[in-house]
């Protein structure tokens, strides 16, 4: 072999050298001896454990175990990064992951069997999130999508605003534009309205004085109000605003004292009345004037009232007989005839705070109420009709002092919303709650806390607005200087 020759042969094993330590030196993960990315086949094993904690009203944790680089393998180290998805649909499939919104900030993976975690922020309240990840090393390779949690985040903050001061009675709702209004008691006796009028509240004087006051609307947006008035011998009356005056009428001129009303208005517009006077009476008002007439006999108290999608007058009420339980009872009247029925009963008080709402995907009843003895433990409860009977009993929330100013209301897919006040301490001492049933169970929350929870009988009044969100009018604070409060859920 000539001189030129070998030394084309020794640049060649030199070149070869050289190819060969550089391949094994690049092949090395922490001097592991792993081959290049491009070799690299075996994907890091799915996560099986994860699971949603620490959830609050706009973001959770989840934590899961770490996985191997390699399948499972804890000696192929830690894999290189995580990909966690969520949805407000089910992740079923790769094509549901891919159309999944990617989170941000999941944490570096540890060894394998290490405990991961990683909060996701920005989320919505009161909404159920769909939730997986993949484990994904350097080479690219995807681990399985891990098991799929679901979790629902918390009722939203409330937002609360201070519209007058010196208040007693509330009632709050909404006009045909859906703006809120609220009617009230000032500490004096003296009636006002106040209405929303898209960037601020007006408040007007009725120009009358009375107390348990209840605010209703015509489906074409007039306002009314029925009020009692006098000393202890009770006026019924009811003020109607025409333009800016509002007129005065009696409904009826001698009641019983110291008892709820109820008001609302039917399809057409014509006003309509449930109160007490020897009995459970309803009154409304047609082209003749007003009507009255009896609905139950005996001891009764707390109506509460609602017109279906015909017009049909429901109204629920307390019954106390001269002997035996007391019962919470409704009353329906269908073709000129009230059909009487018992919901619940104890041999202690029940219903003695009670509100009826129509749910407007069935158009049936349903009545939120309280239950227990009057120096004991009582009980927020929720009863509906289901076509054939009343069912749904359930304890919703609880008290040892008590439970009152219960109010409820639907939004437009039958969700019920339900506000109240929770007497906690022997003092008084209380919170304002609203509680709101997703299909599956209840969800509680506390609005603020209450000084004087004993007298939320007629002072908290519930509206679910027409985004579908509840809103709450109430009084805050003891004597002349307690505030009328607005809350809307964020």
């Amino acid at each position: 072999m000539d001189l030129a020759n070998k030394s084309l042969v020794a640049l060649a094993l030199l070149g070869a050298l050289a190819f060969a330590l550089t391949t094994d030196a690049s092949a090395g993960k922490g001097g592991g001896g792993k081959p290049p990315k491009g070799g690299d086949t075996i994907a890091p094993a799915a996560v099986t454990d994860l699971f949603a904690d620490g959830v609050t009203a706009d973001s959770m944790t989840l934590s899961w175990t770490a996985t191997a680089d390699d399948a499972n393998d804890p000696a192929s180290g830690p894999a290189d990064h995580y990909d966690v998805r969520y949805s407000t649909d089910p992740i079923v499939d790769e094509a549901a992951w891919g159309e999944a919104t990617q989170a941000t900030g999941e944490p570096i993976p540890q060894a394998s069997g290490g405990l991961e975690s990683s909060t996701i922020g920005g989320l919505l309240p009161e909404t159920t999130y769909y939730l997986r990840l993949k484990v994904v090393d350097e080479a690219g390779n995807e681990s399985d999508l891990s098991n799929e949690v679901t979790a629902t985040t918390e009722i939203g903050a409330w937002s609360i605003e201070v519209i007058d001061a010196s208040v007693w009675y509330v009632s709050l709702a909404y006009d045909a534009s859906g703006n809120p209004a609220i009617a009230y008691q000032h500490f004096d006796g003296s009636i006002y309205f106040a209405e929303w009028n898209g960037s601020d509240w007006d408040i007007s004087a009725v120009g009358v004085s009375g107390d348990d006051v209840e605010l209703a609307f015509t489906p074409a947006g007039t306002p009314g109000i029925l009020f009692k008035s006098g000393g202890r011998k009770k006026r019924l009356k009811f003020a109607e605003r025409t333009g800016a005056s509002w007129t005065i009428e009696t409904v009826d001129s001698s009641i019983s004292a110291g008892i709820e009303i109820a008001f609302a208005y039917d399809g057409a517009g014509n006003p309509g009345a449930a109160y007490h006077k020897g009995g459970s009476i309803f009154a409304y008002r047609d082209a003749g004037g007003w009507n009255i007439e009896s609905v139950d006999s005996g001891d009764t108290s707390f109506a509460s009232l609602a017109f279906d999608t015909m017009d049909r007058p429901n109204v629920s009420y307390r019954f106390v007989p001269s002997g035996g339980a007391e019962e919470l009872r409704f009353a329906v009247k269908d073709a000129g005839v009230w059909t009487i029925h018992v919901v619940d009963s104890s041999t202690t008080r029940v219903g003695n705070s009670n509100s009826l709402a129509i749910d407007p995907t069935t158009d049936y009843p349903a009545i939120a109420y309280s239950k227990g003895p009057s120096s004991g433990p009582r009980n927020l409860r929720y009863s509906r009709w289901d076509g054939s009977g009343w069912t749904n009993e359930v304890d919703v929330d609880s008290a040892d002092f008590g439970v009152s100013g219960i109010s409820l209301d639907f939004d437009a897919f039958g969700t019920p919303n339900v506000g109240y006040g929770l007497v906690l301490l022997s003092d008084c001492t209380g919170e304002l709650r609203v509680a709101q049933f997703d299909g599956t169970a209840w969800a509680i929350d506390a609005i603020q806390g209450m000084s004087n929870a004993c007298l939320a009988r007629s002072f908290i009044s519930l509206a679910v607005d027409s985004s579908n969100t509840p809103t709450v009018a109430y009084r805050d604070g003891d004597s002349g200087y307690a505030e009328l409060r607005f809350a809307t859920k964020n």
